[in-house]
């Protein structure tokens, strides 16, 4: 087939359909057992993928930290080893991560574990008890890195080397969510899959843009091929307990998410339209035993009020059925 007759958009293209998205009404999520929210956790693991001069990289992660100023953290100390923030990062691998797991456990809900093949390789019991919980594997990339910074060689080289990882360790994620994708990241992506052999992606997360998922043409992919964005969320993202104008206390944050989820909750009653919320979790933030009691206690009010608490790949699997990809909707 002709390159002329293959999709050349980017999910990131900027136009008037993707400024105006669905507009005042939107379809709804038509949730199961008369849910009106769905709620998706994404627990974000990253340690031991970061920037580290330990991995080859020029300086350390200066960010997501609860040290120093912004002044400070814009400055990376090249060529220095920084012990500080490597055991900042470790506390979500050594006791964060399990105390997240428990609180999801006890409850008998789910999560999708947002994972950095690099961080699992470290530590492949983060996989094996994600599985065995019955927790979906999503992919966070191969590292916790910049990709723009990179060649679209070595990205690709990644992404082969996550796909590779993720297999000794249990399934390969159906979904990926980058964070700090590159203008290709989508394409090569859904490229290294199709030489893999594996099935193409069920979703794709690197956008901020909505309440619900919506289509998008797949880079590269014929006509009549796409990709369903599921919206991530930085507005219900534990990461603001490390900035400055962030989360101030636990209650605060829990105060935000019980808010956030109840207008969604209102506005699903009062429209007919389903609505869906994601919260980003990170091991080494709230997993620290001051802050877990809030999440904790959102989790309860869900319960409470019938939310779907469900994974990613559950609600794209559910959008597909109702609402199939149409090349000439589609954003």
């Amino acid at each position: 087939m002709a390159d002329t007759e293959l999709n050349s958009k980017t999910p990131f293209d900027r136009t008037e359909k993707t400024i105006k998205g669905y507009g005042p009404t939107h379809p709804s999520g038509k949730w199961p057992g008369g849910a009106k929210v769905a709620v998706s956790f994404c627990l974000n693991y990253e340690e031991g993928g970061e920037y580290s001069i330990r991995n080859g990289d020029k300086f350390h992660q200066r960010d997501f930290h609860e040290y120093e100023n912004r002044l400070t953290s814009d400055m990376p100390r090249v060529g220095i080893v920084d012990p500080a923030m490597e055991s900042q990062y470790s506390y979500g691998s050594r006791a964060g991560v399990w105390r997240i797991y428990e609180a999801f456990r006890k409850r008998d809900m789910t999560l999708t574990l947002y994972g950095v093949a690099a961080a699992l390789k470290c530590n492949p019991k983060v996989t094996q008890l994600a599985v065995k919980y019955g927790f979906e594997c999503g992919s966070h990339g191969s590292r916790w890195i910049q990709h723009a910074t990179i060649t679209p060689e070595e990205e690709a080289a990644q992404i082969r080397e996550g796909i590779k990882i993720w297999a000794s360790q249990g399934p390969v994620p159906v979904g990926w969510f980058l964070g700090r994708p590159s203008k290709l990241s989508a394409y090569l992506v859904h490229e290294e899959y199709k030489k893999a052999g594996l099935p193409p992606l069920t979703w794709w997360s690197d956008l901020y843009v909505d309440d619900v998922p919506h289509w998008r043409p797949r880079p590269g992919g014929k006509k009549d091929e796409g990709m369903l964005c599921l919206p991530y969320s930085y507005d219900n993202n534990d990461f603001k307990f490390s900035q400055p104008a962030g989360w101030r206390s636990p209650k605060i944050y829990e105060d935000h998410l019980i808010a956030a989820f109840d207008e969604l909750w209102a506005e699903a009653e009062r429209s007919g339209t389903d609505k869906m919320m994601t919260i980003g979790l990170h091991c080494r933030v709230i997993g620290k035993p001051g802050r877990i009691g809030a999440l904790e206690r959102f989790l309860d009010h869900l319960k409470a009020k019938g939310a779907w608490v469900t994974t990613r790949q559950n609600i794209a699997e559910h959008w597909m059925k109702l609402y199939p990809y149409d090349p000439e909707t589609a954003w």
